[in-house]
């Protein structure tokens, strides 16, 4: 994938597959600071999109491993924001 602007990109993400997938692409080359984003200005983005009561009426993914995700990037022992976009943007 090559990303070649003079502006800043933007992405729309309709919720499936391969928004989310281009959209973690176009992050990871562009080295966006994702970790700082959803530990401040994005935190909302948390709560509200991966809150328990939503993972678990979705029935998809465990609650338990999100937990854990969102739990070590917030105490800063791994860096997992690039698995918390994504399911965000799920």
């Amino acid at each position: 994938m090559r990303l070649i602007t003079d502006v800043p990109l933007g992405a729309f993400l309709s919720g499936d597959i391969h928004s989310s997938l281009n959209s973690g692409l176009m992050s990871r080359i562009s080295n966006l600071p994702i970790s700082k984003w959803l530990k401040s200005d994005l935190r909302f983005l948390i709560n509200e999109y991966l809150s328990k009561k939503k993972i678990e009426k979705q029935e998809i993914f465990n609650f338990k491993t999100i937990e854990k995700l969102i739990s070590d990037l917030l105490l800063n022992l791994s860096d997992n924001s690039w698995h918390l976009w994504n399911l965000i943007v799920f």
